[in-house]
């Protein structure tokens, strides 16, 4: 059970600059990994997913990117992804379908060049999207 204080102007102040705001304490408790999903555990279905967008992923970024992904769940559902340093975060239900995956994957993974929104980023984003349809698109020419 947490209560209010009065305290002095200057200590409160004081108070606010060395504590997280509210705000930001309900993002940090949203962004907070509530399981790490084993490969074990994923059906065949989300399997195969996690293997064809790691293996477009790693031809259309130039990396590995499996060595830094995990599959988790969120405490907030509605997170698709997060990037941390050298890790990926990417939601277990992102795995329902190969567009998914990869869409918040390469997302996740371009924010190595910038926050949301920045044209570092946006550009990285769509470099990489790019490439996984070319890399997609001479896949299935070659199946025709």
């Amino acid at each position: 059970c947490k209560k209010g204080v009065v305290v002095a102007h200057s200590l409160a102040g004081l108070i606010r600059t060395k504590f997280p705001t509210k705000e930001e304490l309900q993002k940090k408790l949203a962004q907070e990994v509530v399981e790490r999903i084993q490969l074990e555990s994923l059906t065949q279905h989300e399997r195969r997913i996690l293997q064809l967008g790691l293996s477009i992923a790693k031809d259309a970024v130039g990396r590995d990117v499996g060595a830094i992904t995990s599959i988790v769940t969120f405490n907030d559902a509605n997170l698709r992804g997060l990037h941390k340093p050298e890790e990926l975060l990417i939601r277990r239900a992102e795995l329902s379908t190969l567009g998914s995956f990869l869409v918040v994957l390469l997302h996740e993974y371009a924010h190595e060049y910038g926050t949301d929104g920045a044209k570092s980023h946006v550009d990285a984003l769509q470099g990489y999207l790019e490439k996984a349809l070319n890399i997609m698109e001479g896949a299935y020419a070659a199946i025709d």
